[in-house]
């Protein structure tokens, strides 16, 4: 095997890991999505209805069931 080869098979190697970094990356990503949708449900389980009712108030009106909408769509959409 001479230089040049060894050159070729070595930049193959480089961009095969390069390529495998983009698709972890990707990944994570989505990960990171999943976790804040999650992290946002759990954050809206904690209150009780009183405090669901005032939080609701402050995000524009849109209540319990309309944000567990949203945040269901949310999950839908990264899932997919």
């Amino acid at each position: 095997m001479d230089q040049s080869e060894k050159l070729l098979m070595g930049i193959e190697h480089i961009l095969s890991v390069a390529s495998d970094l983009v698709d972890e990356v990707a990944r994570l990503k989505s990960v990171e999505e999943e976790c804040k949708t999650l992290k946002e449900k759990v954050f809206l389980n904690q209150f009780t209805i009183a405090e669901q009712q005032v939080f609701e108030l402050a995000l524009d009106g849109y209540s319990g069931p309309e944000m567990q909408l949203i945040l269901s769509k949310e999950e839908a959409t990264i899932t997919s």
